[in-house]
């Protein structure tokens, strides 16, 4: 080894680390993802609005499947609440989106998602959630 690299080689040992956190804008934090899976059921007799999913600003996506009977969407309580969301199977106009049998709707958003019954026949809703789990950011000074 020559004297220049063995100066180097000593130069790099004593200079200090510095370290700079850095965040990709757009892209997905780093971390685990969650699945939830779960089935409510719904009927105009017996409970004719429910709240689905609450805002969930760590939620990816959301897959909703109803089984037995259409079922309609809304993003408010009060949307799921109107009076024609009731008699939507009757072929009327629904507030919110209608959801019909064995096809799944898929939510990427944070959103509220409430139900309302077209039926009086108990009607099953199925829920696949995919969540990021929270991952612990740094605070910056």
């Amino acid at each position: 080894m020559t004297q220049a690299s063995e100066l180097e080689t000593a130069d790099r040992a004593q200079a200090p680390m510095i370290t700079v956190p850095v965040m990709a804008e757009g892209q997905d934090l780093s971390g685990g993802h969650q699945g939830v899976d779960f089935t409510m059921v719904v009927s105009t007799a017996v409970n004719p609005v429910v709240q689905l999913l609450p805002r969930d600003y760590d939620r990816l996506e959301a897959r909703i499947l109803t089984i037995d009977e259409p079922v309609v969407l809304a993003t408010s309580r009060e949307m799921a609440e109107s009076p024609a969301n009731a008699v939507n199977a009757a072929g009327l106009p629904a507030v919110g989106s209608v959801l019909p049998v064995g096809i799944d709707r898929v939510r990427r958003n944070c959103d509220e998602v409430w139900v309302a019954a077209t039926s009086a026949t108990p009607t099953r809703v199925s829920v696949s959630v995919s969540r990021r789990l929270p991952v612990a950011r740094p605070v910056l000074p």
